[in-house]
């Protein structure tokens, strides 16, 4: 997997064109308070990005909404601390593009 945030392009357009050969795109979500505005089915796996715990920058985990469908659990932190976030900004969801616009 790349490094989408050293892109030339940008982050999300890299992500974009990464996922597109795939049949995926990437549906970014900002949060408030943390929390989604409209609920989602507990479970779901999605990339989350915050403030990192270990210094001045963003930081992204893997997160699952929990059962209350608008929260969020740390599933997994890429880094080997296994900090998670100090706070939740967006979510990114991963979906499967229509067959009809492919």
């Amino acid at each position: 997997i790349p490094n989408f945030i050293q892109a030339k392009v940008g982050y999300l357009q890299s992500v974009q064109e990464y996922l597109l050969p795939l049949k995926l795109t990437f549906l970014k979500v900002d949060l408030r308070d943390g929390k989604l505005v409209y609920p989602c089915s507990p479970g779901t796996l999605c990339i989350l990005a915050g403030k990192s715990p270990r210094g001045n920058h963003k930081h992204c985990i893997v997160g699952r909404v929990t059962s209350e469908k608008v929260s969020f659990e740390l599933h997994h932190d890429p880094h080997t601390s296994d900090l998670g976030l100090e706070d939740y900004q967006w979510a990114g969801f991963v979906v499967q593009m229509c067959k009809s616009t492919i």
